[in-house]
């Protein structure tokens, strides 16, 4: 499951990386809430809607991952990483909930 838990982490970030909607929309649950530090969005379309605001808004979107931090159990990755909006870098945590079928169901932003 660790392994797992990796591998679904890297592929959000690098769908949103690419601005990949359509496969952000495959692994994103239907009731995803996303929860910033400005926002609480819920729902798939809207959260969807709301990325995609930010790849248009932005030319290059680049995101470095420091460190992650698993808990199997719970199927959660907390993520520190840094995000870079074209010239504008800001350092985040990423907290990533997963249910039962391996979907996002919920993303916790913290901008540090």
């Amino acid at each position: 499951m660790k392994k797992k838990l990796i591998n679904l982490t890297k592929n959000y970030f690098n769908f949103f990386r690419n601005k990949d909607l359509d496969n952000l929309e495959k692994i994103l649950d239907a009731n995803i809430m996303l929860h910033d530090w400005e926002n609480l969005i819920k729902g798939k379309k809207k959260v969807l809607d709301f990325n995609n605001k930010i790849f248009k808004k932005f030319k290059r979107i680049n995101i470095k991952n420091i460190n992650t931090f698993i808990l199997e159990e719970k199927k959660i990755t907390c993520n520190q990483i840094t995000v870079k909006l074209d010239k504008e870098s800001i350092n985040v945590i990423d907290i990533l909930y997963f249910n039962k079928k391996n979907r996002i169901k919920k993303i916790e932003a913290y901008k540090l």
